[in-house]
């Protein structure tokens, strides 16, 4: 369940400093939501990198996440990466990582399939809450990442179709 007031979003990579910053920042999706511990994602694709809310179009992809806490949000414990295609149902369940044995920090990077249409991959990263800072309501931290979206190269995944 969500609840207000308890959720942040997070804007990263602000264009400006600015309001006007903020909202083309959101709008492209270059944000996470999280009611504790801060996670990162970006995937490689030889020298091109798509960030939250970006698209990359390649065959060789590396995935990077890095998940990071404090004392204050609690120890991390647990990374959940997904893929979706585009126009099938759900989502799938990529990867699980479990984190107790690293506290505070843990980076992934992975080499990836290529997708074979249209994909996204998103993460989820949760941590502990110390007991002062957690409630019935709110029992764990959660972050959540936008998609990247990914497509295959060549001329069924480059660009969009002509009609």
């Amino acid at each position: 369940a969500n609840y207000l007031g308890c959720c942040r979003t997070g804007i990263v990579e602000l264009p400006s400093n600015s309001l006007a910053g903020a909202i083309e920042a959101l709008a492209a999706g270059r944000c996470q939501i999280s009611s504790g511990p801060s996670i990162i994602l970006t995937i490689k694709s030889g020298d091109k990198i798509a960030r939250r809310g970006e698209e990359l179009v390649g065959d060789r992809l590396v995935l990077s996440v890095t998940c990071s806490s404090t004392q204050e949000f609690g120890g991390l414990e647990e990374l959940r990466l997904y893929r979706g295609i585009i126009g099938a149902p759900g989502e799938i369940l990529v990867e699980v990582i479990n984190l107790t044995t690293t506290p505070y920090s843990f980076v992934l990077e992975k080499e990836i399939a290529g997708a074979q249409s249209q994909a996204y991959y998103r993460a989820e990263c949760t941590s502990r809450l110390p007991a002062a800072a957690s409630s019935r309501y709110i029992p764990s931290g959660l972050a959540l990442t936008n998609p990247i979206w990914v497509k295959k190269e060549g001329p069924t995944g480059a660009g969009p179709s002509p009609d």
